[in-house]
């Protein structure tokens, strides 16, 4: 009937405002969205159209063809950084005891440990690492230089990250303890000492795009393939097998698993 008909128009034209929105976003920005999974995008572009007042994708898109700072606010509403110190407590009570230590053990005298955490947004995931590692390292004579490669699609994440000033909300997690060794006090807000900014090396990098790190021992890429479609995740897990050296980790987040890559770890 009728009915059905105009559905499906105004379903197809919404994929073709998408794929605008998509160009637009790629021209601007660099980046692809195209296979970030659609729910997700439809509910960010939501989102935004709320805020902008746009009452159809349609007049979303004339908007952003008009005002050529909607697509940078887009952009930065797409990249979703929900981040803290030591996520999921039980995860990394896990690498102290176990993982973190077993890798150190590996290490010859001079030979690096070389840890990725892709999609690093501010920086609290590498450095509450590269705490843990610190810690780790105390009691031992030789110490095992570390190399934590941190990076992000955002540019403006990643200037916060090697900045590394937290409000005292941001510390939720941190222990007295580490506040006190690891942190020196400005004001209101916390820096992360030097110890821990030499170890982190921050970096803007697209993983779906750019070419790859290589010989990491540990891989904690955690809550991004939930963002990603099937094409992007399987990409992303060839990106991240390549990078680990024969025996390496990769840690992902709880809701996420190697999936069609399962035979590669």
């Amino acid at each position: 009937g009728k009915g059905g008909k105009q559905a499906k128009e105004s379903a197809d034209d919404n994929s073709s405002d998408l794929k605008t929105i998509y160009q637009l976003l790629y021209k601007e920005t660099g980046v692809d969205f195209s296979h970030y999974k659609i729910p997700t995008m439809k509910r960010r572009l939501h989102h935004k159209m709320i805020q902008s007042g746009a009452k159809t994708i349609k007049e979303y898109v004339k908007l952003l063809l008009k005002k050529n700072t909607e697509a940078g606010l887009l952009y930065a509403d797409l990249l979703i950084h929900v981040t803290g110190f030591f996520r999921d407590a039980e995860v990394f009570q896990y690498l102290k005891t176990t993982l973190l230590p077993k890798l150190l053990k590996s290490k010859s005298a001079g030979e690096p440990l070389r840890i990725w955490v892709p999609a690093c947004s501010s920086g609290q995931e590498a450095y509450s690492i590269a705490m843990l590692i610190s810690e780790l390292q105390d009691k031992k004579s030789r110490k095992v230089p570390v190399q934590i490669f941190a990076t992000d699609l955002s540019e403006e994440v990643i200037r916060i990250a090697r900045i590394g000033e937290y409000s005292q909300n941001e510390m939720k997690g941190v222990s007295q303890k580490q506040i006190t060794r690891f942190f020196t006090k400005a004001g209101d807000r916390f820096q992360v000492a030097k110890e821990l900014r030499t170890m982190c090396v921050f970096a803007p990098h697209n993983i779906v795009r750019d070419p790859p790190f290589s010989r990491m021992d540990f891989i904690s890429c955690r809550n991004l393939m939930i963002y990603f479609d099937a094409v992007a995740q399987k990409k992303t897990f060839a990106t991240l097998h390549f990078t680990l050296k024969d025996g390496g980790y990769l840690l992902l987040g709880k809701a996420e698993t190697t999936g069609t890559s399962s035979q590669f770890f």
